[in-house]
């Protein structure tokens, strides 16, 4: 027998010859300009375009081919490359074409490197990035993380990733995909289609195909989504038909939720190891969008998503309902009652919905929670909110602080809704009415502080309503001209709200601060005006409405603290917080602008007390019983009217009440004092004060005097008969 010899092994030629291979350009391509200009930019050696089926991986490298100053190489691999030596081959023969030797610079593209998986045909791929002349690129394009060893080049910044991130198309590129297919879109509806679509080319342009077959494209636009017939086509065969049963099975039922997390999948499935599963999907790029950093939490690309929940709906409508209970009571255990109403209400337990928002309420609305309360609210069809009395309530004080007539007609609806027989009204549904009743303060301020009073004695210890109560009820004494009385009920209420409540905290804090500057104690109302505002920076409670009162009684404090600057940035904050709401509560509208307006006294803003003072004046006739208030309206509207010039003028401007301040100023009275003689508070006698000041043009308590006497609203010093000074005091102190 002859002797056997090893033939060495025969290839066929390379599927793509070297130099050859170049994908042409298709009709009405997308050139990616941006993507193109980060490519000629970038300095690294090996560039890595990784990301799912349709996200135009070819079309870029190929693009960047066309575009190359150097020679080209371009490779398609096919599965005949998973031999390692077949690879080596058509790799050398293409590199010998375009460099040989591989002394000058080259491009080469390696596509569809997913097919590798061998360590030795990887090793190959990872060994050309080595020893690259200098000038030179290796570009691969994946669907997958090809599992090559890239980490250290990516530490040392020698490798550059396109993603899918960086893929998606932008605005621009989607106006343009649409204008090339013929489709005339408005910005509205281009929008809709990018969001949609969230940018995937495939997905757009399956997008253009069938808005142009629609006769109303605006409305096929707006409607496209990855239930559609061309979509769910696609996506079968290019992602989901390769699936194994029990991986599409998984795709479909968590589909339902959003976001995706391990643990989720695992309790809604009753399963483990879900963790692992989603960061393969991630890994293999199933159109899923990582959400955080750590690769713990996922959804899935909106198309892909609706379409795996439609074959959901039509492979197991039966399990549907149980998926969205168990994921309901999984986030209410997580303490997510935003998510765990949307699977309640998507698993058809309306009352368990309603009941995990109401448990949540006392939260939301004290803690910054208001617009994730509107949006549990706004699942509920009107017809329900109209039904229930806590969802009547809640969505009450959501409207509390923008839209009075609203919070007043919700309010009514849930006092009018009956409890079923055998019932019991929900824990706290009774004082959260109570506390909004007095809020709003309908009947007037001494209305307000009764039903506050009451709302306190009936309310539970836990929960925020007790402080709610002494808050509106220290506001209300306290308007009533009551400032011993208020000042307990706000320190009670401070001390009740504490972190349980920070918004009551905040806003108890602002009023003390205004009720201290009103009595004169500057340092303290500083003080107090601070910690508000704190507490509104710790807990992001700054776009509440009532975040202005905390504003303006920082604003106030400042300004008479001589601190200018600091005050001017609180005018504006408060200025901020109130063009975004419309005003709910009279007594806090004008209260927040009446301190607006001295803080810009204060400061030398007369257009800023100006403003505020025009603002305010659209609440002066419902301010009947709050006497503090009225007539400091009424005092800032005159101070900031323009002081007509000349004696006279000047004269026929100075009104009775300011008359009755400076007869008493040349006494040695103080203006506490001053306060008590006439029935006013110190806040009161210091804006007659600085009213004087101001029409008399001068800056002082010495000067005002010397000029009243010059203009004879004043006797001269020691002039006037004894007698009739002695009856001028007799008469002031019986008014005492």
């Amino acid at each position: 027998m002859p002797p056997r010899t090893t033939m060495p092994p025969r290839f066929p030629a390379p599927v793509d010859p070297p130099g050859a291979g170049i994908p042409a350009p298709v009709p009405d391509e997308i050139t990616r300009s941006a993507l193109l200009a980060r490519l000629d930019r970038a300095t690294t050696g090996l560039v890595l375009v990784s990301a799912p089926a349709g996200y135009g991986k070819t079309t870029l490298l190929a693009q960047m081919a066309r575009a190359a100053a150097t020679p080209v190489a371009w490779l398609t691999l096919r599965p005949a490359h998973r031999a390692p030596r077949r690879l080596e081959a058509d790799l050398a023969a293409a590199l010998t074409a375009v460099a040989p030797g591989r002394r000058q610079p080259f491009l080469l593209v390696i596509d569809d490197v997913d097919v590798l998986t061998s360590r030795r045909a990887l090793a190959a791929v990872e060994g050309l990035a080595a020893g690259l002349p200098e000038g030179s690129r290796v570009a691969l394009g994946c669907r997958a993380d090809p599992g090559l060893l890239l980490g250290r080049r990516q530490v040392e910044g020698a490798v550059l990733r396109i993603t899918a991130e960086d893929l998606a198309f932008d605005e621009a590129e989607v106006a343009a995909l649409m204008a090339a297919a013929g489709i005339d879109l408005g910005p509205g509806e281009l929008v809709a289609v990018a969001d949609g679509t969230e940018g995937w080319p495939a997905g757009l342009r399956l997008a253009a195909v069938r808005i142009g077959g629609h006769p109303r494209p605006p409305e096929a636009a707006r409607s496209f989504a990855g239930d559609d017939r061309l979509v769910a086509d696609y996506l079968h065969e290019v992602m989901l038909d390769d699936l194994a049963p029990e991986v599409r099975t998984f795709l479909m039922r968590t589909s339902v939720l959003e976001p995706l997390s391990g643990d989720l999948c695992d309790a809604v499935l009753g399963t483990t190891g879900s963790a692992t599963r989603l960061l393969g999907l991630e890994r293999s790029n199933l159109l899923l969008v990582v959400l955080d950093d750590h690769g713990e939490s996922y959804r899935y690309h909106h198309l892909l998503g609706d379409l795996l929940r439609r074959e959901l709906r039509r492979c197991e409508p039966g399990e549907v309902a149980g998926l969205h209970d168990r994921a309901s009571r999984w986030h209410a255990a997580a303490g997510d009652a935003e998510r765990a109403v949307r699977h309640a209400l998507a698993a058809g337990d309306s009352p368990g919905a309603v009941g995990m928002l109401w448990r949540a309420f006392p939260g939301a609305l004290t803690r910054g929670g208001i617009g994730t309360l509107q949006a549990m609210l706004a699942r509920f069809g009107v017809d329900e909110v109209v039904a229930s009395a806590p969802l009547a309530v809640a969505s009450a004080w959501c409207y509390a602080e923008t839209r009075g007539d609203l919070a007043a007609h919700c309010l009514s609806l849930a006092e009018r809704v009956p409890v079923p027989p055998g019932a019991e009204a929900p824990d706290g549904l009774a004082p959260a009415a109570t506390a909004l009743r007095a809020l709003l303060a309908r009947d007037g301020i001494g209305a307000m502080a009764r039903t506050a009073a009451e709302g306190f004695r009936t309310a539970p210890d836990d929960g925020p309503w007790r402080a709610y109560h002494r808050f509106l009820e220290g506001v209300a004494r306290h308007l009533a001209g009551d400032p011993v009385r208020a000042r307990v009920l706000l320190e009670d209420g401070v001390e009740r709200a504490g972190r349980v409540a920070p918004s009551v905290h905040a806003l108890c804090l602002a009023q003390l601060a205004l009720l201290l500057l009103a009595e004169d104690e500057p340092v303290r109302g500083l003080m107090m005006a601070r910690r508000s505002r704190a507490v509104i920076a710790e807990w992001g409670l700054g776009s509440q409405g009532s975040a202005a009162l905390g504003y303006s009684a920082l604003a106030l404090a400042l300004a008479v603290s001589g601190h200018p600057d600091e005050a001017r940035e609180n005018i504006r904050e408060a200025r901020r917080v109130l063009s975004a709401t419309v005003d709910a509560s009279a007594w806090l509208a004008v209260e927040v602008r009446v301190a607006m307006a001295r803080a810009g006294l204060a400061i030398g803003d007369d257009g800023v007390a100006e403003e505020a003072m025009s603002e305010a004046d659209r609440f002066r006739g419902q301010l009947g019983d709050a006497p503090l208030l009225r007539d400091e309206v009424e005092e800032l509207a005159r101070r900031v009217q323009p002081v007509p010039e000349g004696d006279a003028a000047c004269l026929s401007s100075i009104t009775a009440a300011e008359t009755r301040v400076l007869r008493l100023l040349p006494t040695h009275h103080s203006v506490r004092e001053i306060g008590d003689l006439l029935f006013l508070s110190r806040f009161t006698v210091k804006s007659h004060a600085h009213s004087l000041y101001r029409k008399l043009g001068v800056s002082c308590r010495s000067e005002a005097v010397e000029r009243a006497r010059q203009l004879r609203i004043l006797p001269p010093a020691g002039g006037g008969p004894p007698a009739a000074r002695r009856r001028e005091g007799a008469v002031l102190r019986g008014r005492a």
